[in-house]
This record gives structure tokens, sequence and C-alpha cells, in this order.
């Protein structure tokens, strides 16, 4: 299934909760690396790195990226987008 990239972004930027994510990050005092100082990223940089891993995620093809606590998924034509402060894999 050929999803576009831009539609797929809106729809899932825009229905994330943002603001939720950010007010767990700064409850727990979890900083990234953005510029010269390690900060509680904002609203707009969380939407930022959220857009750039969902697009490198389609690109791919399969699979998922992360960074940040951010997991963007892109399976079998469907493309999830969740924050994770925990994830175990056993295999």
């Amino acid at each position: 299934m050929n999803v576009n990239p831009d539609i797929a972004t809106r729809s899932i930027t825009r229905r994330f909760n943002f603001h939720k994510v950010r007010a767990t990050m700064r409850a727990l005092d979890w900083k990234w690396g953005i510029g010269r100082k390690a900060h509680v990223p904002s609203v707009y940089e969380l939407r930022v790195e959220a857009e750039r891993l969902i697009r490198q995620a389609i690109q791919h093809g399969s699979g998922a990226i992360s960074c940040g606590g951010f997991v963007a998924e892109f399976r079998e034509g469907y493309v999830h987008l969740s924050f994770e402060l925990d994830r175990v894999f056993f295999r």
C-alpha cells in the first residue's frame, strides 16, 4: 500500500497529544541535548522530531525508528506513532 508521507504526518501529529508528552518529560526531568544546553523540549520541538521519525519510517518501507522516547512504525501500509517510557523485547 502506498502511503503519502505528508498526509500521514499531518493526520498523526494533529491527533497526537504533544502537551501530555511534554508534561511527562517535565515531571521526569527528561531532557534532550538540543543545541548548546540540554532541556525539556518544547511542544514545537517534540512535533518536529515526531514528523521527522514518521517520514523516515515511511521512507524506510517497513519497521520502526525511535529517538528520544518516540517510536514511529510503518508496517503493511499502517503508520503508528507512540511515546514510550519503557520497552522490552525478548526473542
